[in-house]
């Protein structure tokens, strides 16, 4: 069993939820019912598997600064080997790749294959922004910018199995997640130290502005529809009343708490995107993710 939760901690097991949510809201932002394929099936595999390959990548550069900070991790507690963790990371982003690339397969014509390329193409740019944030980025200013990225474009490889990928307001979703992504990002970097409440205060006004950004795209359905405006004014109050505790307190036991915070409620910021299109329904069906994802959260740390 303690073979088990290392691995599970190695690749953040309670975030793979929040990846595969990602994904899920961006397809059914773009579909005209709440459905699911084969096709959305391997994209949301797919999405999970990148979001693997980047947080294991991430502990293999980051193993010597483990060994001071967070020892009790796999790699620096010898839980996991080295060429273990590798291995994993080279065949996650394999199989993330691989995945998009069949979900970009088109079987509508029986006499013809389709290859949408779109799938693919958003899956390599996941890839190269999760490389660049883990091997040169991470420690500059720009750092917060490519994990926003990230989890953009991992709404908009949801995005891109459901069709063409068009310039309107469904747009804002991929921006609303880069901005709040990023935010909480820059909220977070010196989360085994004590935060200066100036960096916190700004990431706090991004995750705000993420937020907003977000209501703009659901202000359609919370005209019309209470749970969607309730769902969004929670998830507003309590993002916010977190991130004033912290700022209140910079120590880092709020500052990890804040960053658990933010992170899992990736899912409910998901749940927000999927009810701008379809409702309550979509949303309570993303919410239920956080069921799984919070249990392991228990047993398995997420940052």
């Amino acid at each position: 069993m303690s073979r088990v939760r290392a691995y599970l901690e190695l690749v953040r097991a309670p975030n793979l939820f929040t990846a595969i949510a990602d994904s899920l809201a961006g397809y059914w932002l773009c579909t005209g019912a709440i459905n699911f394929t084969w096709r959305t099936g391997l994209i949301l595999a797919s999405s999970a598997c990148l979001y693997a390959y980047g947080i294991v990548l991430n502990d293999l550069m980051d193993d010597e600064t483990d060994r001071q900070e967070r020892p009790s991790r796999p790699l620096p507690s010898g839980r996991i080997n080295t060429l273990t963790a590798r291995t994993i990371c080279a065949a996650s982003l394999a199989f993330g790749i691989l995945l998009a690339l069949g979900a970009g397969v088109s079987l509508e014509n029986p006499d013809h294959i389709d290859m949408r390329l779109a799938p693919t193409l958003v899956a390599l740019a996941i890839a190269f922004c999760i490389a660049a944030y883990d091997c040169l980025l991470k420690e500059t200013w720009l750092g917060p910018a490519a994990m926003g990225a990230c989890r953009g474009l991992n709404v908009l490889l949801g995005m891109s199995v459901a069709g063409s990928l068009a310039w309107d307001i469904r747009m804002a979703a991929p921006l609303a997640m880069f901005i709040y992504v990023a935010s909480f990002t820059a909220f977070g970097r010196t989360e085994t130290q004590s935060t200066p409440r100036r960096s916190l205060t700004i990431g706090t006004a991004g995750v705000i502005a993420g937020l907003l950004v977000l209501g703009v795209l659901a202000a359609h359905r919370i005209a019309e529809e209470t749970f969607t405006l309730v769902l969004w004014l929670a998830f507003l109050i309590h993002m916010g009343r977190v991130a004033l505790r912290t700022i209140r307190h910079p120590q880092p036991r709020f500052v990890q708490y804040a960053m658990k915070t933010f992170i899992l409620g990736i899912i409910a910021f998901d749940a927000i995107i999927a009810s701008a299109s379809h409702g309550w329904l979509a949303a309570v069906v993303l919410l239920l993710l956080l069921i799984p994802a919070g249990l392991l959260g228990r047993w398995v740390y997420s940052t």
